[in-house]
């Protein structure tokens, strides 16, 4: 056996032979009783905690220790007093003996339930010793039974395994259970381990503690971290308010995959694989779709993290049922919108209710009459008509091989005036007394484009030629705006389309702008080019900006309208669908009720803003008026963080709701308009001289009233100088300069070729 048995040693001779004296032998010793009294008092109480009775140097009972509930202890000490250790002990909880030596028999048992020394048992253990076949037994139920069982068995009652036991063949079997059953907590228990820990194999049947976390391949219930792949065949439900996270660094794709066979059929992307960056760029949304064989077919859905901008990218979008749409609803041409039904001719009408159905519209003779909608129709055919009731004029839906737009359908005659001479293009002279009729031509009314240079054709300045400088005129009109220098180019091109020219920018260093930063291309309009534009009221009216884009990259850009001082501005983003192509671009623009609009002089009264990159600063939500100084939207495309080229041409800002056509100014008219603001000419003179001094003060009319008296500049200097100190050309008025001469002697004195400019920009 495991275990052996070890002799007591023979029992002590007690040393009295009566364990109680007579009470005569008591000493008169208070508080002992008399000789003639009882040898046992009624009763001793100690007080005292812990509750001692002392032997010196020999024995003591404490019948209280302090603990709570209070043991009991039988305590040895040695010669000197000091405490030994406690030979009998009983717990105050359960009452529990425990003894702390030997205990040793002085007779032999006689009744049941009484102590038996191994020899004893051993010389009286008829019919139950141990098997002698080297086995480890337990006894249990009259019979002996294998710890481990070498061909299998059946334990009855709980059972330790010795250290290094195994189970060498047959089964291991537990109560209650006829077959190899599985133990429950009660029946097992494996030593070791730390709280938290598991059991696992190596593989070769050896069991270790392990951390699942680190060590395993098995989680805590708490949780954990999977380092590989996770397979499940069955229903994964994910509960919390943080169901399901896909983390991944910045750049890294977040992907949800639908599969077939193992191979791809759809990918759910929570986060694309674009680098995160200022503006809030970045992780986006996809929906990607891929073939039979796996390949890759297209991301039929993306969402912009930054805005929202949404792109179906399918062959269509089909909604059963009702679409509301809140903001402006922009097309990229009429082609996109297709509303099925009606007949050739028929136009859509409203029953008053904002319910649209195809109606045949007739009129003429016979008292017929056509009603025409103050509101321009949602998907207008050819031939439909629209009344401007705020400019007076009469539209009608035209289309050809290069676009459809509203065109005016009559031009309205000059008014009469008074021997009034016929402006370009037929505009009509000043109202006056009656005479004779003034020329045809369009009326100055609400169509009239607010942009001067929209095509980019006068370049007085570069005449073509490209540059870098920041805050500097580029075509004219157009200025350039930036806080770091070297970061783009602008330089006037051929459009070779619709239009003849176009201004194109270009980043050439790539640099990403700080929140203060700004990059832009703007032209400002003087406050009596825009008084009927009645904004900073409640009569403000809304006007309509359209203008033709060719980019180098598809994306999302934006530019604003914003007043003079920079306190009021209005966002808004046009997306690019395709690159290298000329597409134009519609931006209805509500009139601004609130704010301070200086709305009369010739002084700045609004800026419309093309945005090239800025900086956190200078952008904010789209669509919507805003007390602050914008150049564009949030998380529009940077062509300065990402050089990109891009073309800009055909500009319109006009009142109303609708896009006209560009008008098609004649050279004279454009450059007249351009020259109210900038002029370059040649100031040639020559005069005669009687000595030195001043002389040839003579005066230039400018071509046209400019803005307000201008500043000059010398341009090119002279190509030839003869007898001259120096010259100076200042202005006088906005209707002219005076040129002068000083001469250095008597004598011819001139001065040719010099080249002056004369600016009055806002």
């Amino acid at each position: 056996m495991t275990d052996q048995w070890v002799p007591s040693p023979p029992a002590p001779t007690p040393p009295w032979t009566n364990p109680i004296p007579p009470s005569n032998e008591w000493s008169e010793t208070p508080p002992c009783a008399n000789n003639s009294g009882p040898s046992i008092v009624n009763g001793i109480i100690i007080r005292d905690i812990p509750a001692v009775i002392l032997a010196p140097n020999a024995w003591g009972i404490t019948l209280n220790d302090g603990d709570s509930p209070p043991n009991f202890t039988i305590d040895h000490y040695d010669g000197t007093g000091a405490y030994i250790d406690s030979s009998v002990e009983l717990s105050g909880v359960d009452g529990t003996v425990q003894f702390n030596h030997p205990v040793f028999l002085s007779r032999d048992p006689v009744e049941p339930m009484e102590p038996v020394t191994l020899e004893y048992l051993e010389s009286h253990s008829v019919g139950i010793s141990e098997p002698p076949d080297n086995q480890t037994y337990g006894r249990a139920l009259g019979v002996w039974n294998l710890v481990v069982p070498a061909n299998g068995g059946t334990f009855t009652g709980p059972t330790n395994l010795s250290a290094g036991g195994a189970v060498t063949g047959g089964a291991l079997l537990f109560a209650g259970s006829a077959v190899c059953s599985i133990p429950t907590v009660a029946q097992l228990s494996l030593g070791g381990g730390s709280l938290g820990q598991v059991p696992a194999t190596d593989g070769n049947g050896n069991l270790s503690w392990i951390t699942p976390v680190t060590g395993g391949p098995y989680l805590p219930i708490a949780g954990g971290t999977v380092t590989g792949s996770l397979t499940v065949n069955q229903v994964l439900t994910v509960q919390g308010a943080n169901s399901l996270v896909l983390n991944a660094p910045n750049g890294q794709q977040r992907a949800i995959l639908g599969q077939t066979s193992t191979l791809t059929r759809w990918q759910l992307m929570l986060g694309d694989g674009t680098s995160e960056g200022l503006n809030n760029t970045g992780s986006n949304f996809s929906l990607t779709a891929y073939a039979t064989a796996g390949g890759f077919l297209g991301n039929w859905l993306t969402i912009a993290r930054a805005d929202g901008s949404t792109v179906f990218n399918g062959s269509g979008v089909t909604i059963q049922g009702g679409l509301a749409v809140n903001g402006l609803l922009a097309l990229a041409s009429p082609n996109n919108l297709a509303i099925y039904g009606g007949s050739n001719g028929q136009a859509l009408t409203t029953n008053g209710n904002g319910i649209l159905s195809w109606t045949t519209i007739s009129g003429g003779g016979g008292g017929a009459s056509i009603t025409v909608s103050d509101t321009p129709p949602s998907s207008p055919v050819v031939g439909a008509l629209w009344w401007d009731s705020v400019g007076g004029q009469l539209y009608v839906w035209y289309s050809d091989a290069n676009s459809s737009q509203w065109v005016p359908a009559t031009n309205t005659q000059g008014a009469p005036g008074a021997q009034g001479p016929a402006g370009p293009q037929g505009a009509t002279g000043p109202a006056g007394a009656t005479g004779p009729q003034g020329p045809a031509g369009v009326s100055a009314g609400a169509n009239e484009n607010r942009i001067i240079n929209g095509d980019m054709r006068i370049d007085q300045r570069n005449n073509g030629a490209s540059g870098t400088a920041i805050n500097a005129y580029t075509v004219d009109r157009w200025a350039y705006g930036a806080t770091q220098a070297g970061k783009a180019q602008w330089q006037r091109q051929p459009a070779a389309f619709t239009f003849p020219y176009a201004l194109n920018i270009v980043g050439i260093s790539a640099y990403t702008p700080l929140a203060t930063d700004n990059f832009n291309i703007t032209q400002a309009i003087e406050a009596d080019m825009i008084s009927d534009f009645r904004w900073g009221s409640a009569s403000a009216q809304p006007v309509t900006l359209s203008f033709w884009i060719y980019v180098g990259a598809a994306g999302t850009y934006s530019g604003s309208i914003r007043n003079y001082a920079g306190t009021r501005s209005y966002p808004f983003a046009f997306t690019v669908p395709t690159v290298s192509t000329w597409t134009q671009f519609v931006i209805n623009i509500p009139g601004d009720t609130a704010g301070t609009w200086v709305m009369q002089g010739n002084v700045g009264s609004l800026q419309v803003v093309f945005d090239l990159g800025s900086g956190a600063n200078f952008r904010g939500p789209a669509n919507a008026w805003a007390a602050a100084n914008y150049t564009g939207v949030t998380g529009a495309a940077n062509i300065i963080a990402v050089p990109t080229s891009i073309y800009l041409t055909g500009v319109k800002l006009e009142i109303g709701s609708v896009a006209t056509p560009f008008p098609r100014l004649t050279m004279a008219r454009a450059l007249a308009d351009c020259q109210r603001y900038f002029l370059q000419t040649i100031l040639t003179c020559r005069f005669p001289s009687t000595g030195a001094g001043a002389y040839g003060n003579s005066f230039m009319m400018f071509p046209t009233t400019m803005r307000a008296s201008p500043t000059s500049t010398l341009v090119t200097a002279p190509t030839v100088i003869g007898n001259v100190n120096s010259s100076a050309a200042s202005p006088i008025s906005n209707v002219c300069a005076r040129f002068e001469l000083i001469a250095t002697a008597a004598g011819d004195c001139y001065n040719l070729n010099p080249v002056y400019s004369f600016s009055a920009e806002l």
